[in-house]
Parts: C-alpha cells; structure tokens; sequence
C-alpha cells in the first residue's frame, strides 16, 4: 500500500525540478566566475601598484645617488 510517492500526489514534477536546479547552477557559475575575475584583477592591479611604486623608489633612490655624486663632483 505505501510504496512511495505515486505520480498524481508528487509535490513538484521532475523536470520543473530540474530547470530550477540548471539556472541556479548556471548563476552560481556566473556568480563564481564574476568573483574569480575580480580576484584576478585584484591581484594583477596590486602586483601592478607594488611594482611601479617600488620602481619609483628605486628610481628616486638611483637619482638621489647621482645627485650627490654630482654635487660632490662640482664642489671639489
């Protein structure tokens, strides 16, 4: 007598079920995607920034070496 779900009573039929379960997937996806490309973007941006603001110390440091080389230079 109680074998289950017979298909009259089923309280959602198969395949609204499995629409449902194939869009939220693909948002999921979109939504990881969208995450992964801003991590990604992130981590060029900071190792962008980290290199050109240590290329503009260096690059101040070099001139600042030259500098008073040069001023040593001029006042001998």
């Amino acid at each position: 007598m109680c074998s289950g779900w017979p298909p009259s009573i089923s309280p959602v039929h198969p395949s609204s079920r499995r629409s449902e379960f194939a869009e939220k997937t693909e948002v999921e996806e979109m939504k990881e995607r969208r995450e992964a490309v801003a991590v990604l973007w992130k981590g060029i941006g900071y190792l962008f920034l980290k290199d050109f603001f240590s290329g503009i110390y260096w690059y101040s440091c070099i001139m600042n070496g030259y500098m008073n080389i040069a001023m040593e230079q001029t006042e001998e």
